[in-house]
């Protein structure tokens, strides 16, 4: 019945420590609805520029890589896709899922929120409340 990863669990506080953690389905929505998008390079890497739309933050962005995702020890979709773990599970249906975000950047960026398998290699964007 659990409905987020336990933070025993959270890849972002393992791998970092402290308050880190992976975010939520809400905080990726927010992040969503409130920044401007551009596909650039930083230090070589392909990535997507999220800049605040909000008022007294304009200058404020991240940086996340365009990295696809590993299923064993193959690549997929490396400057493609951006595919990335949020902390929801999908315990109502199927255990082996979590929520993810999935970013085409084929055309236009276009998001997705989705489930994916849980033993699949994607990114995770750590954040710090």
């Amino acid at each position: 019945g659990k409905t987020k990863l336990d933070l025993e669990d959270d890849a972002a506080r393992v791998n970092w420590g402290g308050k880190w953690r992976m975010p939520t389905h809400a905080e990726w929505k927010e992040l969503h609805q409130n920044c401007t998008f551009v596909v650039t390079n930083q230090n070589g890497v392909k990535g997507i520029k999220m800049t605040s739309k909000i008022s007294g933050y304009t200058d404020k962005f991240i940086f996340i890589p365009i990295a696809g995702y590993k299923e064993g020890t193959s690549s997929s979709n490396n400057g493609y896709y951006a595919c990335y773990w949020v902390r929801t599970l999908n315990m109502t249906t199927n255990s082996s899922r979590a929520n993810e975000v999935f970013i085409s950047t084929s055309g236009s960026l276009n998001f997705s929120f989705n489930w994916a398998d849980r033993y699949l290699g994607y990114s995770i964007r750590p954040v710090h409340p």
